[in-house]
């Protein structure tokens, strides 16, 4: 049922393109199976953790922790004058409502090198921010 019946005509084509048909299930499954068969996730999740905590040994000194580092995340309480900038060079998320807080993610594929590369961005911009 759909509340605009007029939509009804495009609606298998959309349910299609959106991977919504039994027979695109398999393929989902394939990757389901592969990441939760064996250790795989845990794996991944366990780099990830290590890359969050690596980025939060590498800024300590530099920016106010906000919360421990327990998961994939960092929260770091940035000087306001940072922000801007190292948005321009990194995609980040400010963390409201708190001005100069943010929240940093890692994931299974982040590389040392780009968390060390943020991390001696933070420094740079938090260091002229200071100024």
């Amino acid at each position: 049922m759909l509340l605009r019946p007029e939509l009804a005509e495009r609606a298998p084509f959309y349910r299609k393109q959106c991977a919504q048909l039994p027979s695109k299930s398999r393929f989902i499954a394939a990757q389901l199976t592969a990441l939760y068969g064996g250790e795989l996730w845990r794996e991944l999740a366990g780099h990830a953790n290590a890359m969050a905590r690596r980025l939060a040994d590498a800024v300590d000194g530099v920016v106010e922790p906000a919360h421990p580092v327990e998961t994939n995340a960092v929260f770091a309480r940035l000087p306001e004058a940072a922000v801007a900038p190292l948005r321009e060079r990194f995609p980040f998320n400010p963390w409201p409502p708190e001005p100069g807080l943010a929240r940093w993610m890692t994931s299974w594929d982040t590389r040392e090198e780009d968390v060390d590369a943020f991390a001696r961005a933070v420094h740079e911009l938090v260091s002229a921010a200071r100024r």
